[in-house]
């Protein structure tokens, strides 16, 4: 069995989905969709994938999570512009294709597949055919005709880019003669014209197709009903879990140069890297629960006494160049991401009222920041994104961290452990899984801010807790509100809407509660 896979078009009706992974990688419950169309065939099936824009990104995946599995990689260039399309694709990866092949769209899910290959045939839905598919004129379930689109083909047989090529010879010979016309209709050409030689069949399948924004949202939200992890992810960044593995992607190859680094510093705390590329790195499963899951007072102080450990609190060590570096990364790179989120959403810097309280403009609340005080940190081996779905205990009690930031101001080795306490409080504030369940609110009225959250029991109390803790190891506990406060402000921009303007007035809100 030989499986075409076409990744080498933009996707350029996903948006900016696409602005940092090739369609093919998108998520669905923490798995790329390639990955849910590769699972659907036998482990001696033979792929061949064609790569174009992120290719490199889709080959090193590849690489990681199915290194196993027989796949054949064709680049495709041009992958843009007047001369590309799916028959350049198509005639570029022919060679690999000399024997009957399966062809599939990397954005088709199919459900489960009867594949025959003692026939040519191609795959259809009864869902309505709109002005983004292709139609099929059908007969008997013999294939009469593949229209192009078009709104008067609407009520058809939707085609959905799966076809089986028994009669390849055929199809090749058609496919080169028509090059031109088969820029753009990719496969549809050859097989339109191997209708009129030889019998097609049509195969009813379940599809769904993730190639438009509208339709992959929708798919996504039923896939994350199965989601056993809360991960939110950032527009650049990713985490996937595949054959018990943990893939983190980022379109910044310094960042996972440096993460990579970083986890070796981390020894013993982090799980070891068993694969590291330019845009990813992967580690084995970690078994045991996030600390987000059944947060409990108990757990929580085994997990502070584990961290005492891990920070090395009794050794602080300040200089001039650490308090510098402590203003540029709480001071510095805060505004850059406010500004960020200001020209995102085409916010001024103003006056709000929020849950009916007057909170000054983010200018004036930094004028009214100690800075200096910021600047004071302690320097210590830290974890830089210390919340619970970052934190996993197995049931011998024993700890791992996950997610590790890459750096603290270009420092691998050493941060500010007042960086770290404040993650912890932000996740006591901010629950991942109410963000994942939509149990937040924020309604906006020109100035006037709304904010609500739901917020658990356990979260409430270990809150209580922590801050008593804090006063008790003589730890400035307002410093670690300030700092929460500018880390929502800081994450802001990263997340999705309407999160991402949740995050910025909760920091507004908490930010002026905190420099009074």
């Amino acid at each position: 069995m030989i499986v075409f896979i076409p990744t080498a078009g933009l996707g350029e009706r996903l948006k900016d989905k696409t602005k940092y992974l090739n369609k093919s990688l998108l998520d669905l419950n923490n798995k790329p969709i390639i990955s849910h169309i590769i699972e659907k065939f036998p482990l001696n099936t033979k792929f061949v994938i064609a790569l174009g824009y992120k290719g490199n990104i889709v080959k090193e995946y590849m690489n990681i999570a199915h290194k196993n599995r027989n796949i054949k990689f064709v680049n495709v260039r041009p992958f843009e512009g007047k001369k590309s399309g799916l028959g350049l694709t198509l005639l570029k990866s022919s060679k690999f294709l000399q024997n009957p092949f399966l062809f599939i769209s990397c954005d088709a899910l199919i459900k489960k597949f009867n594949i025959s290959q003692n026939y040519n045939w191609v795959g259809y839905s009864n869902k309505s055919a709109g002005t983004n598919y292709r139609s099929l004129d059908i007969k008997k379930k013999k294939l009469l005709k593949i229209n192009e689109k078009s709104k008067k083909f609407k009520n058809k047989k939707t085609y959905i880019g799966v076809a089986f090529i028994k009669d390849y010879k055929f199809f090749w010979k058609e496919t080169k003669k028509n090059f031109n016309n088969s820029i753009n209709q990719g496969e549809v050409l050859a097989i339109n014209k191997l209708i009129k030689s030889k019998s097609v069949f049509c195969k009813k399948l379940m599809w769904d197709d993730t190639g438009s924004t509208d339709n992959y949202e929708k798919i996504k939200k039923k896939y994350s009903k199965k989601n056993d992890h809360n991960i939110l992810n950032k527009s650049n960044e990713t985490i996937w879990f595949i054959n018990n593995l943990v893939i983190k992607f980022s379109s910044d190859k310094n960042f996972i140069k440096k993460r990579a680094k970083r986890s070796l510093l981390l020894k013993n705390f982090v799980p070891k890297l068993v694969n590291i590329e330019k845009n990813m790195y992967a580690y084995k499963y970690i078994k045991g629960n996030v600390f987000s899951k059944n947060l409990s007072l108990k757990k929580f102080k085994i997990l502070l006494s584990f961290l005492k450990k891990f920070w090395k609190i009794n050794k602080p060590r300040n200089n001039i160049k650490f308090r510098s570096d402590c203003i540029k990364f709480y001071k510095d790179k805060t505004r850059l991401r406010i500004k960020m989120l200001h020209k995102r959403y085409k916010l001024n810097d103003t006056i709000n009222t929020i849950n009916n309280k007057k909170i000054p403009s983010i200018s004036t609340l930094f004028k009214k920041t100690d800075w200096q005080k910021l600047s004071n940190g302690i320097s210590s081996r830290f974890h830089g994104d210390l919340h619970f779905e970052n934190i996993i205990m197995n049931n011998d009690k024993k700890i791992t961290l996950l997610d590790w930031r890459q750096e603290f101001e270009k420092n691998l080795d050493k941060g500010d452990l007042y960086y770290d306490l404040g993650k912890l409080m932000h996740g006591l504030i901010v629950d991942h899984n109410q963000i994942n369940a939509n149990n937040f609110q924020i309604k906006i009225n020109k100035n006037n801010v709304f904010l609500k959250i739901r917020r658990k029991k356990s979260h409430k109390i270990c809150l209580k807790y922590f801050e008593k803790w804090l006063i008790e190891n003589n730890f400035d506990l307002i410093k670690v509100r300030i700092i929460t406060a500018l880390i929502f402000l800081n994450i802001a921009p990263l997340h999705h809407h309407p999160y991402s303007l949740f995050l910025y007035f909760l920091g507004k809100k908490m930010l002026e509660k905190n420099t009074q």
